[in-house]
């Protein structure tokens, strides 16, 4: 799925956002949600309550609930944001997408032991070949 940046989303881009990720399978039974004014809005409420999403809201100035995504935030504020002063919105895209890029694929995390996804992927399938290997029955 092709991510991008934008201005902000707003209640009604949002929720047509997340109409067309529905197509895309089965939508989660529980959500955590942020307290911006596109994710508290009635319309985004009533869409959560229609295809049965269970919304569970992050209380005000309590960031430990989302630790991840405030994790996420904070460094992409430190490495990029904070760094650059972005000149139009292509940029800013542009920009993201190589930080993405660069995070999720070269970057060594202290999670996988300091690797790289690229290699913590490779070590995992050659020591577990006979997983690989087998056909899973459905």
């Amino acid at each position: 799925m092709k991510r991008r940046a934008c201005r902000g989303l707003g209640q009604h881009r949002s929720t047509q956002r997340l109409w067309r990720l529905e197509g895309l399978g089965v939508p989660p039974r529980r959500r955590r949600i942020d307290n911006g004014p596109e994710f508290i809005a009635e319309i985004l409420q009533d869409w959560c309550n229609e295809v049965g999403i269970n919304a569970s809201y992050v209380a005000p100035g309590s960031p430990w609930q989302n630790g991840r995504i405030e994790s996420l935030n904070s460094r992409l504020r430190d490495e990029l944001l904070n760094r650059e002063i972005f000149d139009s919105m292509w940029e800013i895209r542009t920009m993201l997408e190589e930080h993405r890029q660069d995070y999720s694929h070269y970057r060594p995390h202290s999670a996988l032991v300091y690797m790289t996804p690229i290699e913590f992927v490779a070590k995992w399938n050659a020591d577990n070949r006979w997983l690989t290997s087998q056909q899973v029955d459905r």
